[in-house]
């Protein structure tokens, strides 16, 4: 019966890391799909660390306003313009400019996402809280395997 036991465990373990693997495999698939195609959010990391996001075609209007929202609100807060050293995301309670506070931004995130009716969207939200990022279907090749892996499991955990 111990026998029965231990083999029924390591086939369910063995079907599970081949589903695992065969995620990754589609994962790794949709990456160099993806890479390179202007169509999709596009983001590179360079030698020293640093990040640069390159928006899809499509969304640069999108962000285009909300870069110019941003700009307004920065300058009805300080009376000036944005400047190259200024934060785009700034602290809105600051009397100078500052960054927003990672921190205080997550909690106010978190706070929304509780008060969410839609259990799919409070489910993201509180992920995006969790993790510091947001996984979706136009983004994921952007992430690593375990970084989607991580997130979707977070947004499973949250609809439990």
């Amino acid at each position: 019966m111990a026998g029965k036991k231990k083999d029924a465990k390591q086939r369910r373990r063995a079907k599970r890391l081949a589903e695992r693997a065969e995620r990754f495999e589609r994962h790794a698939a949709l990456v160099n799909q993806r890479a390179g195609d202007r169509r999709f959010v596009q983001r590179v990391t360079d030698a020293q660390g640093r990040v640069t996001v390159t928006p899809a075609e499509s969304e640069g209007p999108q962000i285009t306003d909300a870069l110019r929202q941003q700009a307004e609100l920065f300058r009805a807060k300080f009376g000036r313009e944005m400047g190259p050293g200024d934060p785009v995301f700034f602290d809105p309670d600051a009397d100078e400019p500052a960054p927003v506070d990672a921190g205080k931004m997550m909690a106010e995130i978190r706070q929304e996402a509780e008060r969410m009716t839609d259990p799919q969207m409070r489910a993201y939200l509180l992920a995006f809280a969790e993790c510091g990022y947001m996984v979706t279907e136009a983004n994921q090749h952007t992430f690593s395997a375990h970084e989607v892996e991580a997130f979707t499991g977070t947004v499973e955990r949250h609809l439990g």
